[in-house]
C-alpha cells in the first residue's frame, strides 16, 4: 500500500466515525484552494511530458477527491482547527490532500479529548 493510499485510509476512518458530541460554535467557511497551483507546481519539473500530464491529472483527481471528504466533514472542524491547518506551512502551498489530513488529525485529537463523540458506523 502506498502512503498516499494510507494516508487517505486515516483520513477516511478518522472522518467516518466523528459525530458531533455537542453543540457547537458553527464551523468557518470552507477554504477555496487552487489545486490546479499545486498540482502544477508539482509536476513542474517533470520532463517527461506525457508523464507530467498523467501526474498532473492524478494529482488534481486526489485533490477532487480530497476535497469532496473534506466539504463533508468540514461542519466538524472548530475556528481554533481550520485556523491551525490553514497555515500556509501547515497545507504545503495549499493542497486539499493535505489539509484533508490536518483536519483528520485535529478530529483524531478532539475524539481522544472527548470534545467529540467518536463511535464505528454499523
Amino acid at each position: 500500500m502506498t502512503s498516499t493510499a494510507i494516508t487517505f485510509a486515516f483520513v477516511f476512518s478518522v472522518a467516518s466515525f466523528a459525530t458531533f458530541d455537542a453543540v457547537s460554535a458553527a464551523a468557518p467557511e470552507f477554504p477555496q484552494i487552487g489545486s490546479s497551483v499545486y498540482c502544477g507546481v508539482l509536476t513542474s519539473k517533470m520532463l517527461d511530458k506525457a508523464e507530467q500530464s498523467r501526474e498532473m491529472a492524478q494529482c488534481l483527481s486526489f485533490e477532487a477527491t480530497s476535497r469532496g471528504r473534506l466539504s463533508a466533514q468540514w461542519p466538524l472542524v472548530t475556528p481554533a482547527g481550520a485556523k491551525e491547518c490553514l497555515k500556509p506551512a501547515a497545507t504545503a502551498s495549499r493542497s486539499y490532500v493535505y489539509l484533508e489530513l490536518c483536519v483528520a488529525v485535529d478530529l483524531g485529537f478532539q475524539c481522544l479529548r472527548g470534545d467529540l463523540k467518536c463511535e464505528r458506523k454499523p
